[in-house]
Parts: structure tokens; sequence; C-alpha cells
């Protein structure tokens, strides 16, 4: 697989991103300037993935035709798609999500592939690479594409960044489970599961304002998204807590 390292301004905003996890800027200007690499944050190269596949098809230009309402991508490539932006991302919150509902701790509308790629592709994380075919399917209001509209992304799902702002907030005023891997001085390698560590803080302590703010609140509020998702929305597990 062909490969080429990221220009020195791509490399700048991803340090931002790493040393400062709030800043959702940095991300987008990362998610821009990669846009046709190989991604794995693990390793000393930054490499992109290569993007969806198999989008030949009229209905990715066109998604408002009538004939387009039965057409289905496949599974697979649904798959394929979260696979990169997991590989990539794999704090996302769609991606923990996309785990729960893999492992069985989760099930239901939401946790339909196209439902999933849309938590991500939607205000999350648009322009990163793997997000092309649910925009050019699903991105558009006229889309007439079943696939896209049976479920659709969890209404009002939290984002990203706004889940780690939220804790890094609550971690400068008290000291709970999971500051010392998610707080304001992580770094995104310590902190895989930010929404999962949210989730734990407004369960211990729902009148925090940042679960609202961070519209945690919110998006549990929905009975068929806290159905869906009882480890996120129920009684989240326990986050190990350093404080003395």
């Amino acid at each position: 697989m062909s490969a080429r390292w990221l220009s020195a301004a791509a490399l700048a905003a991803l340090a931002l991103l790493v040393s400062f996890p709030g800043h959702a800027s940095a991300a987008r200007s990362l998610q821009h300037e990669g846009h046709d690499h190989d991604a794995d944050m693990s390793s000393g190269g930054i490499l992109m993935s290569g993007g969806s596949i198999n989008m030949a098809d009229p209905c990715y230009t066109a998604p408002d035709a009538p004939s387009c309402a039965t057409f289905n991508r496949t599974d697979a490539d649904w798959t394929d798609d979260l696979t990169q932006l997991c590989a990539a991302m794999p704090f996302m919150v769609g991606c923990t999500l996309w785990k729960q509902c893999e492992a069985g701790t989760a099930a239901g509308a939401y946790c339909e592939l196209p439902s999933l790629a849309g938590d991500i592709c939607t205000e999350d994380m648009t322009a990163m690479k793997g997000c092309e075919a649910y925009n050019a399917l699903c991105g558009s209001n006229s889309t007439v594409v079943e696939q896209c509209l049976s479920a659709g992304p969890i209404p009002d799902h939290v984002l990203t960044f706004t889940v780690k702002d939220g804790i890094d907030s609550l971690c400068n005023t008290h000291c709970m489970g999971g500051c010392d891997v998610c707080g304001p001085t992580s770094e995104w390698k310590t902190c895989s599961e930010p929404l999962m560590v949210l989730a734990r803080m407004c369960y211990e302590m729902p009148t925090m304002p940042e679960c609202d703010a961070t519209g945690f609140n919110g998006m549990c509020m929905d009975p068929e998204v806290k159905e869906n998702f009882p480890l996120v929305c129920g009684e989240p597990p326990v986050v190990p807590d350093t404080c003395a």
C-alpha cells in the first residue's frame, strides 16, 4: 500500500489535537490536510485511510431519484467505512456506540450500520475519510434512500469534542473517576472512550451543568436511545477513581 507523510501543517494540527484534545479545529484541519492517506495515530507515521469504496451506483450522485428508495449499500461496505473511521480516531462517540453494538451490549435500530455511520458523519467528523458514502447517500435532506431514513443517526447525539470539553470542565471542579485518564491534561491515547467517562460522571452527578451543556442528558432522554444503549444511558460501568 503506497503512502506519503503528511505535511508539516497536518502534523502541527495533530500535535494540537493530541496535546489539547478539546480543540476540534485541529481535528478538522487534520481531516482536510490528510485527505488521501491511511491513518494510524498509534504509530510514528500518520497515514490516513483511503475512504469509502464501491460508490459507482447512480444513487450516490442522485439519492433523491425515486428509484433509489430501495437502494442498499452492503453491510460489508458500511463496515469498511466504520472500520476506517474508528481505526483513525477510535475515541469518537460513534466508535464507542459501534463497539457496544458489536459486543451485544447495545441493540436496536440505532445499532444499524448506516445509523452508526451517521453518528460520526453528521456534525461530529463530517470531513473524515470513510464518510464519503454516508454523505453522498444520506447527507442531503432530499434523499429518498430508505437505508438512510429507517433509523437515521441518534437524535441530538453528543459530539466527541463537546464530550471531552465537558469532562475537562467537570475535572477542573471535581476529582472524579476518569479524570486521570480523560481530564484536561490527558491525551487521546489514554482517553480512549470519553463518552463512557462522561456517562459515568453524569450517572453519579446528573444535575451537573455539563451533563446538560454537552447534550448528554438530552440525548439519553430519548426512550429509544436509552433502550438501545443501556451502558450509556442506563447504568454505565464504574470508571476507576484515583482521587485520594
